[in-house]
């Protein structure tokens, strides 16, 4: 794909906001004609939403900022989608819903319900470390329990202290995280798809099995590729890798 002539909207995982994308939102933006960073309510600068209990209904709420944004800067280009864990299973249930609107989508380590088992869907490790996570006061201790969990690189303590930061400053209602987690368990996709798409895999994610990606991209007749390095945060780990794939991708 040629991105310096695509819209690019992106949409982040559970209990996640814009501001978490880092490092690879700031390379996206030189790489697009336009990049979107979908906020999910209750979240960032959405903490007063409510968070839908349906990932149909998170579809609903982004589409209509989607619309707004495509309207006033960028209605001449064709859009991508591109999505990671939680914001995989809503661009999934998008594309299903309204075909229109993408020219293609890339879906980063998700999973759906009829698709995998539940321990596919959330490995063991994972279970646990969001068991910790709702107990633990320490913000900065939480986001950094975080970091071990979706990374596979050393910790690295100034991206720890940023968003330990966010947590401060906006603290999402945890009612909302409970409203993420029940939509994500929910989730059934669609069987038909006519969106290309590219699912990317991180054969070594400690939170969510691969094979998830792999199996919905066998029901899916979709394109996979496997990173063999990162974690369930391919975006934090290796962000080049993505943006290559993207690139190469052709849809």
């Amino acid at each position: 794909m040629e991105l310096e002539n695509l819209n690019c909207f992106l949409i982040r995982g559970l209990g996640r906001e814009v501001r978490h994308w880092g490092k690879f939102k700031r390379l996206m933006e030189k790489e697009c004609s336009l990049l979107h960073c979908l906020e999910l309510p209750g979240f960032g600068e959405k903490v007063d939403e409510i968070s839908p209990k349906t990932i149909r209904g998170c579809v609903e709420k982004l589409r209509k900022e989607y619309l707004e944004v495509k309207e006033e800067h960028g209605k001449d280009n064709e859009s991508i989608l591109c999505s990671i864990s939680l914001g995989g299973m809503i661009a999934l249930d998008w594309m299903s819903a309204f075909p229109e609107d993408f020219k293609s989508g890339i879906v980063m380590n998700t999973s759906a319900g009829n698709v995998s088992s539940f321990l596919r869907r959330i490995k063991v490790e994972g279970i646990l470390n969001l068991a910790k996570a709702i107990k633990e006061n320490n913000k900065r201790e939480r986001e950094r329990n975080t970091f071990r969990l979706v990374s596979n690189r050393r910790v690295d303590e100034k991206i720890v202290d940023e968003w330990g930061y966010y947590a401060e400053e906006i603290a999402p209602d945890k009612k909302n995280f409970f409203r993420q987690l029940k939509a994500a368990f929910s989730f059934k996709v669609s069987e038909n798809i006519d969106v290309p798409i590219l699912f990317l895999a991180s054969k070594r994610d400690r939170m969510v099995d691969f094979k998830c990606s792999e199996d919905l991209a066998v029901l899916l007749n979709a394109s996979i590729e496997y990173n063999l390095d990162a974690g369930h945060d391919m975006t934090l780990d290796d962000p080049n890798w993505v943006i290559n794939k993207m690139k190469n991708f052709d849809s």
